[in-house]
């Protein structure tokens, strides 16, 4: 007598591949801030994806770009070199914020030492106040 008794198991006895949560990238406008909201699973397969995402929203005319992961569920190491890619395609005047709060993410990050070379904050209001404050010191170095 043979059961199945695992649910990655099909009908024919093999096995099926693992499909983890897709990822999603939105991409927002406020107060001149670029914003890409990341829902899901950010692996080796789906990093190419949030690269496309930020490449295109640094065509954009904002000086910031946020990119919101509160919605991700896992951030691989492929996902992070995007983050850090982002952070070296800026342009010297703009400012790229992470916006992370959960294990998966800030706690990953902030692990590993990324919280040292990129703007981490809790929230988008949060990062988009870290943004405001950096252009008015910028702003005001340039004056002075």
């Amino acid at each position: 007598m043979h059961t199945q008794s695992s649910a990655l198991i099909s009908k024919s006895n093999t096995l099926k591949p693992h499909r983890g949560a897709p990822l999603g990238v939105l991409t927002l406008q406020r107060q001149g801030t670029t914003i890409l909201s990341v829902s899901g699973e950010i692996d080796l397969l789906t990093a190419p994806q949030l690269t496309e995402a930020v490449l295109e929203a640094l065509k954009a005319e904002s000086r910031c770009l946020i990119i919101d992961l509160t919605g991700t569920t896992f951030l691989s190491s492929a996902g992070m070199q995007v983050l850090i890619d982002a952070q070296s395609a800026m342009s010297p005047s703009g400012h790229l914020g992470i916006v992370a709060n959960g294990p998966a993410t800030a706690g990953t990050m902030k692990l590993i030492g990324l919280d040292r070379i990129l703007t981490i904050s809790s929230t988008v209001d949060a990062a988009i106040t870290t943004y405001i404050h950096a252009d008015r010191d910028d702003t005001e170095s340039l004056i002075a």
